[in-house]
Formats: structure tokens, C-alpha cells, sequence
């Protein structure tokens, strides 16, 4: 069976949900993501896919059509013709004009998010499964302060849900900068420190404050714009970041 024909027929198999659903996970769902964006208000909107999970060559395909899907199904619920979209010489998905878009996957999950806020100049979302994270990759992204901070941790499971909150956070950022690609992929090129929230405990949202560690900028297209993130734990899976450059009219 060619990898076309193995697409469609596991593509049979896949759930797709958003605000507009009627499912007892919705309003999880809404609120988490709400919950990492919240200056966006209403002009925020979401869609989570869920494909069956495929080993081997099909895997990535797979989760690029769910969250391929998934935009189509945020565009419409804002109100924008929804298309599927294209791709830039990165990866990266082009957005219609007018529309901040982003999205993200992790195991058979694909979650997008969309915005029309006239004052958002960016947005970045990452999604990632508490057992799925590459704890080698995580370190590798961790400045030294952060080593500190997470090293400091009562306990392993304190420590593992620090580290997978710092990476997430930055996968989402480095997306709202640009994305992998751009030149601006480096995470130790920016620190994190939580600023406020109760911990990493069960939906409990954490505001992280950000600063360059070099001489790039945050946002160098927009060095003046003022940058929101942050995290949440749900349901005890999965690790929620939302990343927005919020600039003035």
C-alpha cells in the first residue's frame, strides 16, 4: 500500500475537535489553551485533531495532516475561509493575511490556534506529552541559571515537569519569533523565570518572564513589543505553551 493510500485510510480514524464541539473534553481543551493566551480575549480560536498512531515512515505525515486539519477547522471558527495551508521554504505554515496562526503535534495530538487581534504581531504554540519528552534535547536547550533553578527541585517529578514546562515554553516561543529556520531557533539565546503562578501543579498556569542572554533581541523585528508566555499541565498528559508578541498601534 502506498503512503498516500495508508494516509487516507488511518485519516479515517481521526477525531477532530474544537470550541464548536459538543465532547466532555472540550471545555478542558478551552480553557487550557485560553489560559496560556489570555490577552487575546475572544478574538482566539482553536482546534485540536487526533489521528490514529502510525510507526514508521508514515508517523510524521500523519501528524502534519492533523495539523493541517486542525487549522482548517480553527480558520472556520474564526470566521476566516478556511484553506488548507501551504508551506514556506522552512516548513513553516502560511497563514492568510491578517491571520497569526500556529501549530503543534506531540504523539497523535495536533492542536493549531489562530488569532485576529489587531495588536498581536506573533503567536507561537507547543504541545507536548508528559512521557514523550526527549529529557537529552530538553537539557540541551537549558541555560545555566535554568540548570540552577531545575537542579534545586524537591524531587525527580518536580524536576521532570520543570524542565518539560522550560522546553515547552521555548518551542513555543521560538515558534512566535519565527520559527525553526528563521535564524532565531537558538534557545539559549533567551532565559526563562517563572514570575508567577503555584507551581507545576495539575492545571495550574505559570507566567514565565523572558531576556536575552546575547545581543539579539527577543522579536527583532519588533524589538519594542512586549512578549507573553506561558505554560500549563493538563490533565496529567500534556504540557501547554503559549507564546504572543503583543505590539501598540
Amino acid at each position: 500500500m502506498s503512503v498516500l493510500n495508508r494516509l487516507q485510510a488511518v485519516w479515517a480514524e481521526y477525531e477532530c475537535m474544537n470550541s464548536n464541539s459538543e465532547s466532555h473534553n472540550v471545555d478542558e481543551w478551552d480553557q487550557a489553551i485560553r489560559s496560556v493566551f489570555p490577552q487575546l480575549g475572544p478574538a482566539l480560536w482553536w482546534a485540536r485533531c487526533a489521528a490514529m498512531e502510525v510507526p514508521g515512515e508514515s508517523r510524521r505525515a500523519v501528524e502534519h495532516q492533523a495539523g493541517r486539519e486542525a487549522a482548517v477547522q480553527a480558520l472556520e471558527n474564526a470566521g476566516v475561509q478556511p484553506v488548507w495551508l501551504a508551506s514556506d521554504d522552512t516548513g513553516a505554515p502560511v497563514w492568510p493575511p491578517g491571520v497569526n496562526g500556529s501549530i503543534s503535534h506531540s504523539g497523535n495530538q495536533a492542536v493549531c490556534v489562530v488569532s485576529t487581534h489587531l495588536t498581536l504581531g506573533g503567536m507561537g504554540i507547543d504541545l507536548e506529552h508528559v512521557d514523550h519528552m526527549d529529557q537529552e534535547v530538553a537539557r540541551r536547550c537549558l541555560t545555566d541559571v535554568e540548570r540552577q533553578a531545575i537542579a534545586s527541585a524537591v524531587d525527580a517529578d518536580l524536576a521532570h515537569l520543570m524542565m518539560l514546562a522550560n522546553f515547552c515554553a521555548k518551542e513555543a516561543l521560538i515558534k512566535c519569533r519565527g520559527g525553526w529556520g528563521a535564524g532565531l531557533e537558538d534557545p539559549l539565546d533567551f532565559r526563562l523565570h517563572m514570575v508567577d503562578g503555584t507551581g507545576l501543579n495539575e492545571s495550574s498556569v505559570v507566567h514565565w518572564s523572558v531576556s536575552q542572554t546575547g545581543d539579539t533581541p527577543l522579536i527583532p523585528q519588533q524589538p519594542e513589543a512586549v512578549v507573553e508566555l506561558r505554560t500549563v499541565i493538563m490533565d496529567g498528559q500534556w504540557c501547554l505553551a503559549g507564546a504572543s508578541v503583543m505590539r501598540s498601534l
